[in-house]
């Protein structure tokens, strides 16, 4: 419990050191405050859930790595993030579906799962998911994906997004 407490501390402590936003600071100490109870009752209940979403989700920079740090920390103890981070991918906010693929970098994040969610990504009606999701295919290396880059290639209309399928392919073939 002590190494919970000295984590929670130091995030604490970071963000008090570097939020001016009060809105943000706030978003980021309920998520800590959350995923200190999680941790400690081993219990994920849907408002303490919703707490760390609601800071991974935030436009808000600081609250967003706070809140994503969370979820992934508790990511492979609790299944339920899983669902609710499907459902972030399907969100009608861009900004949540980029949110969504954005942690698919992170080793953590187990490759089935990684797989999905970039799939899903790379048809999304968002510029800055798409890209970020051709991205994951070349970092997870998520080789099985280049059938669906090239049918994306055949009908996307962006030029940076070609240029980005056409270096990802390049390197992946």
């Amino acid at each position: 419990m002590d190494a919970l407490r000295e984590y929670c501390f130091q995030l604490r402590e970071h963000v008090a050191n570097s939020e001016r936003n009060l809105d943000s600071a706030q978003i980021s100490l309920d998520a800590i405050s959350s995923y200190e109870i999680i941790m400690k009752t081993k219990l994920l209940s849907e408002e303490n859930l919703l707490k760390i979403m609601d800071s991974a989700k935030s436009r808000y920079l600081g609250s967003y790595y706070i809140g994503t740090s969370l979820v992934l920390a508790l990511l492979k103890d609790f299944p339920r993030i899983e669902v609710a981070w499907r459902e972030l991918a399907d969100s009608s906010s861009a900004h949540e579906r980029w949110v969504a693929i954005s942690i698919v970098r992170d080793e953590r994040i187990h490759y089935n799962f990684a797989l999905e969610l970039v799939k899903h990504a790379i048809n999304d009606k968002s510029l800055k998911v798409r890209l970020f999701a051709i991205e994951c295919i070349y970092i997870r290396d998520l080789s099985s994906l280049l059938p669906d880059l090239k049918k994306r290639a055949e009908v996307e209309n962006n030029m940076k997004v070609l240029q980005s399928i056409e270096w990802v392919m390049s390197r992946m073939n």
